[in-house]
């Protein structure tokens, strides 16, 4: 109406008026993923570089494109639009936005809310860095695989590997000194008394077995050497009757290194945590001359590492994402209150989801992190669109409650349809025999239908209660 149904005026102030918002929203988009740089996980890095550049390039199309594309098509029938304007679900809109912004409405809401976010926050004690299941977590926790995975721990004490390396110190040095075999044998005898440790395997065990062999296959002699001339008797008749193939899996052929691998019943976080701690405390407490411990390799010392890197960046992660969406806000708005305001439907957004993630025993991982910085990025759009349109009606002369009603109505539709279709989108997802397809998309899902209700609730009944100046102050004196 504004542009008197014309298409290319039309275009042109739809797309002037669109412009900072759209541009904001990208650009909160790409570097919410960006701060995943700073995790030192590859694949966490490649992830945020590829999705990045794919959101960037959103510029191109939506911004260049559409209009020229807008231009060429042919304009809506009058009649159509104006009979949508008075449809059921603009209908629906207002009716909505009339209760949420009445005085019971606005005291609802904020309780609401709030009572959400407490129980949310009550909710985080149950949230955990890692696995916290002993489920694969490449499928889903009731798949067959993890059943039998569960009966084959069960019966064999445990098969997820954990491998500690005996490593030589000097060129004059050998891990198979008499020491060093005394040190790795307590070592898997420390660890073999842990609850989530069903055995553990060197080349140290084969020594005892080499040896009870040569003396006539008598248990009793199934002991570790005590001389280094006991010791390379054992060693030459291990090497002479075994190939290279065989015996370079236990220990290599200038005896300069040699794996101990523990077998551990499950990947729980908090466990692995558990056998890391036990291990570097022994690993301290005896230090060996000629050779050292180092940990660690295996899929426990690969998941090891990654939980003590997601647990020094989780944080600083989430502060980041949110402080880069600030600044960007801040920018946008020219003013520090408009990031405040429209960041609070995000924090709550996040809240219920670590809630959720706890509630239903979904740790804080490589394929979880990513949600937070993603969330916070796709979030923040309903905020910028609606804000922008609170701006662009108050502007027009009429009070600021009228301003937020009409902005709601007005831009709460395209947000509503936006919502749901990203919502619905990625809630097929869950439908994945994947459990890392199903188990982000739900998060997703639940990410960005949690910061819509907020942002078209918390926040129009915030800016008519506050009055923030950073909106007063667009409308021409």
């Amino acid at each position: 109406k504004k542009a008197n149904w014309q298409k290319e005026p039309a275009i042109i102030a739809s797309f002037a008026e669109l412009f900072v918002p759209t541009l904001s929203g990208i650009l909160t988009d790409a570097l919410g993923l960006l701060v995943m740089l700073l995790v030192p996980i590859v694949l966490l890095q490649k992830l945020a570089i590829s999705a990045a550049v794919w959101i960037l390039a959103i510029i191109v199309s939506e911004l260049l494109l559409n209009p020229i594309i807008y231009y060429y098509l042919r304009e809506p029938d009058i009649r159509v639009v104006e009979k949508r304007e008075r449809g059921l679900f603009k209908r629906v809109i207002y009716t909505a936005t009339d209760a949420i912004l009445s005085p019971a409405g606005k005291t609802l809401t904020l309780a609401g809310w709030g009572t959400i976010l407490v129980v949310s926050v009550y909710c985080w004690q149950h949230l955990v860095i890692g696995d916290p299941t002993a489920a694969s977590p490449l499928l889903p926790r009731d798949a067959p695989y993890n059943a039998a995975h569960a009966r084959i721990q069960e019966t064999f004490g445990g098969v997820e590997e954990l491998m500690i390396v005996v490593e030589h110190r000097g060129e004059d040095t050998s891990v198979a000194a008499p020491e060093v075999l005394q040190a790795i044998e307590k070592l898997q005898r420390y660890l073999e008394r842990d609850p989530s440790v069903g055995a553990s395997f060197s080349f140290v065990d084969i020594l005892g077995v080499v040896n009870s062999t040569l003396n006539y296959m008598e248990p009793k002699w199934e002991v570790l050497p005590r001389t280094s001339s006991q010791v390379s008797l054992l060693l030459a008749s291990y090497f002479a009757g075994n190939s290279y193939q065989d015996t370079n899996r236990f220990i290599d052929a200038k005896l300069r290194a040699a794996p101990i691998r523990f077998y551990c019943a499950d990947h729980k976080g908090e466990n692995i945590r558990r056998i890391i701690k036990r291990a570097r405390e022994y690993i301290a407490a005896h230090p060996l001359g000629p050779a050292q411990f180092r940990l660690a390799g295996g899929p426990i010392g690969v998941l090891a590492a990654a939980n003590e890197e997601l647990l020094k960046n989780d944080i600083l992660v989430n502060v980041l994402g949110f402080g880069t969406i600030f600044i960007v806000l801040v920018v946008t708005y020219r003013s520090v209150l408009a990031g405040v305001y429209m960041l609070i439907p995000l924090l709550v957004a996040n809240a219920v989801v670590n809630a959720y993630m706890g509630a239903r025993d979904i740790g804080i991982n490589i394929n979880t992190l990513p949600v937070v910085t993603v969330g916070i990025g796709f979030g923040i759009d309903y905020g910028l669109y609606l804000v922008s349109r609170m701006i662009e009606e108050y502007c027009a002369g009429i009070s600021l409650p009228e301003a937020v009603r009409l902005a709601v109505a007005t831009s709460g539709k395209a947000i509503t349809f936006t919502a749901i279709t990203m919502v619905l989108g990625t809630l097929l997802w869950t439908l994945s025999n994947l459990r890392f397809d199903s188990e982000m998309g739900l998060l997703l899902a639940l990410w960005m239908g949690v910061s819509f209700l907020a942002t078209v609730t918390l926040l129009p009944v915030m800016v008519v209660m506050l009055k923030p100046r950073f909106i007063l102050r667009e409308r021409p004196a």
